[in-house]
């Protein structure tokens, strides 16, 4: 299914709209938007966000460094919201200045070093603290306080590629919503083609320091997204929790009345 918004200059925007649930009722469109950063939006895709998509609320899981180094641009009429779901201690890495060719080379290289055994060492150990340490538990808990919150209009979540924080965050809204595991694994595998462009970019500007295929490989994992991750998110909350189900109920606050709310806003027969 194509949930991409064509948008000028964000490539990983999507309406999670027209999913279908186990039910078989579907998510209502132009409400829940998943997103890389806005820092770049042109005018024109603002307008197409707001006008068409009638964007009403931004919620972002990023860092205050990263917000400090890539601010969103003011939008008239749209609420901001900080919900950062990872410390910088936490994340280890930091893409914050890859604009910045020497900073983003230098921690590509150190990254190199450390995954050189173990390409998906990164996800390996990042998705899992998503749902079990105390702070990322709480802001996701809170996304959905604010999505319980919210009356007309869309809300849109971002980080900063649209995938670990964003992946995650998607993946527990849609197993709320109780659309099935392999739509929402494809959706989450979905930002490896939405992404390319951006993949492409940042290859060009590191092929002017080196031609050394495993730190090609490096930036194809710190910039893609593996099936396995988001699986260890599920296998985490099965082990750790019981099940999902214990998890939204008791660390999201999910009860069955919240959960039954949070369908009728965002679902349609």
């Amino acid at each position: 299914m194509e949930t991409r918004i064509e948008l000028e200059n964000l490539y990983n925007t999507r309406d999670l709209g027209g999913y279908h649930t186990l039910e078989g009722k579907k998510i209502r469109p132009k409400r829940l938007l998943r997103s890389g950063t806005l820092e770049r939006a042109t005018d024109r895709d603002i307008r197409t966000l707001t006008d068409e998509y009638q964007m009403k609320t931004v919620v972002d899981f990023r860092t205050r460094a990263e917000m400090d180094q890539k601010p969103d641009p003011p939008i008239e009429g749209v609420t901001f919201i900080h919900n950062p779901i990872l410390t910088e201690a936490q994340m280890g890495i930091t893409r914050e200045e890859e604009n910045n060719a020497k900073s983003f080379m230098n921690m590509l290289m150190e990254y190199t070093r450390k995954i050189q055994d173990n390409p998906m060492a990164f996800g390996e150990d990042i998705y899992p603290q998503l749902v079990t340490n105390e702070e990322s538990v709480y802001h996701y808990r809170r996304f959905f306080e604010i999505l319980l919150e919210q009356e007309e209009g869309a809300v849109l979540w971002h980080c900063t590629a649209g995938k670990d924080r964003v992946g995650t965050g998607t993946a527990l809204l849609l197993s709320a919503l109780n659309v099935d595991r392999e739509t929402i694994l494809q959706d989450y595998m979905l930002t490896n083609t939405y992404i390319e462009p951006e993949t492409q970019r940042m290859q060009e500007m590191v092929s002017r320091f080196t031609t050394d295929p495993v730190v090609f490989r490096t930036l194809r994992v710190l910039n893609g997204v593996e099936r396995g991750y988001l699986e260890s998110v599920f296998q985490t909350i099965d082990r750790v929790y019981g099940s999902l189900k214990e998890f939204l109920e008791n660390q999201m606050g999910l009860n069955r009345e919240r959960r039954m709310e949070l369908c009728h806003r965002y679902l349609t027969e």
